[in-house]
């Protein structure tokens, strides 16, 4: 696709195909590493709270 307001510029759709943005970038763009554990515990909580039907209070600081 030819960029009428830049001259010479181009643009590739890649969508989420995060290693072709990596390697047509040749290292100006490098997403961040994904701690694969962490992250589906997070979206797990996220979903927990999203689709709870009862509110859910943040733990008190130092209560066990």
């Amino acid at each position: 696709m030819k960029g009428r307001r830049w001259p010479g510029w181009t643009v590739e759709w890649r969508r989420g195909r995060w290693d072709e943005h990596v390697r047509a970038a040749n290292g100006l763009f490098v997403p961040p590493s994904v701690r694969m554990l962490r992250a589906r515990a997070e979206i797990r909580e996220e979903a927990r709270r999203h689709w709870s039907r009862t509110p859910i209070r943040p733990a008190a600081h130092g209560a066990h």
